[in-house]
């Protein structure tokens, strides 16, 4: 479990943690099994207290929690939730009173209430945006996701490509205000495969976007991918 989320930690580091000279950082979707927990943490670096919120988005883009608190210097708030009956995906929205002032996260807990994946919020998106390759094993899945951050509908492009550049989905639908739409996917031969996923969009700063990989028995989150920055 330690090396699955040190995995997801380290696709991610890259990415600046910071929500520098913003108020708001948009966290993608995560996928939870029944019953499963997840939370936001948001650690306060500056040397004052300030004000934050936690938003929990449903796929729909509705309210499924929320949370608002002061963070003292220095100090970390932690917003532990649990999802229902049924399979469900959730993004965050994060806010905090005053800019450049916290950093934030969103755990996905495992076994043992352990953190099995981590996600963090994206950087401002471009109107193309791609999510670098992993591996599935022959009948492992992945879910690929998207979820509008405006106030307007958009449409976007979700294609998802194997290691031979082959597309093995694409999707090109619209979106609601906040909603998130997810779409699966799995290795189907039967040898290892590699997976990447590319998402456009015509206005930039419109959605963000993640790749899943899910453990074969249990279904649940083992490593998250997002959008790379910069291309090398």
């Amino acid at each position: 479990m330690l090396k699955t989320s040190l995995l997801a930690v380290l696709l991610i580091a890259f990415v600046p943690m910071m929500m520098a000279q913003n108020t708001t950082g948009y966290i993608a979707a995560v996928q939870l099994a029944p019953s499963q927990f997840a939370q936001v943490a948001l650690s306060n670096i500056s040397t004052g207290q300030v004000s934050t919120t936690i938003n929990i988005l449903n796929s729909s883009g509705g309210t499924f929690a929320t949370k608002t608190s002061n963070v003292s210097a220095n100090k970390t708030f932690v917003f532990r939730f649990q999802n229902g009956s049924a399979t469900a995906v959730y993004s965050a929205v994060v806010t905090s009173s005053v800019a450049s002032t916290i950093v934030a996260d969103l755990q996905v807990l495992g076994l043992n209430n352990e953190v099995s994946a981590v996600l963090i919020p994206q950087p401002i998106t471009k109107t193309v945006v791609n999510i670098p390759s992993a591996r599935l094993v022959p009948g492992q899945s992945g879910v690929a996701s998207v979820t509008n951050i405006t106030t307007a509908t958009v449409q976007f492009t979700l294609t998802v490509l194997d290691a031979n550049g082959k597309t093995v989905l694409t999707e090109s639908p619209s979106l609601s205000a906040g909603q998130t739409l997810s779409y699966s996917f799995s290795n189907q031969g039967t040898a290892n495969n590699g997976y990447r996923a590319v998402v456009s969009t015509s206005v930039a700063n419109t959605v963000v976007a993640d790749m899943l990989l899910l453990e074969k028995t249990t279904g649940q989150i083992m490593a998250i991918l997002i959008p790379q920055p910069i291309t090398m």
